[in-house]
């Protein structure tokens, strides 16, 4: 990678050279560019990247806030409001409308803890701010209390019933 090019989290290479070309193996689900960065090219496409040609429209350009969308070969770009997205810096986790199983994953990974819960819990939608600087049990007692979900503790195994 070239000196101004980085990894997104979703393993995707931006740069803001325009002469970079970008492939992925993975599917992306989403991306984002705050306000204040450059434009930035994306390619897709492998033969792309390496000189041989490629799908041209398998290119991209994400501008600031807007939020990159590649689902199922498709790429979609549209205007966002990108607080949600990239508050996690700051040390917040916002959501609006989020599936509960989303939600716990999250914070699954984030703070490094086991949380089991029955897939229906899917299904419950849930809109908030958390602290992320607060321990998990007070991020996990937030969350649940604004649904019927409760939780109890074996050994190191939060479950949700």
């Amino acid at each position: 990678m070239a000196d101004n090019d980085w990894k997104s989290r979703l393993g995707m290479v931006y740069s803001t050279d325009p002469g970079f070309n970008y492939e992925t193996d993975d599917e992306p689900e989403a991306e984002t560019l705050p306000a204040g960065q450059q434009d930035l090219r994306v390619w897709l496409d492998r033969k792309q990247r390496a000189g041989q040609g490629g799908n041209r429209k398998k290119a991209a350009v994400l501008t600031p806030n807007e939020l990159f969308q590649y689902k199922d070969r498709q790429i979609n770009i549209k205007k966002t409001n990108l607080t949600q997205y990239i508050s996690w810096v700051e040390g917040w986790y916002i959501f609006d409308r989020e599936q509960l199983s989303v939600i716990l994953d999250k914070l699954s990974r984030y703070y490094g803890k086991n949380i089991e819960y029955h897939e229906d819990m899917g299904s419950i939608r849930c809109s908030g701010k958390l602290d992320l600087k607060d321990n998990f049990d007070e991020v996990l007692n937030a969350v649940l209390n604004a649904t019927s979900v409760h939780y109890t503790k074996k050994g190191d195994v939060y479950l949700l019933f």
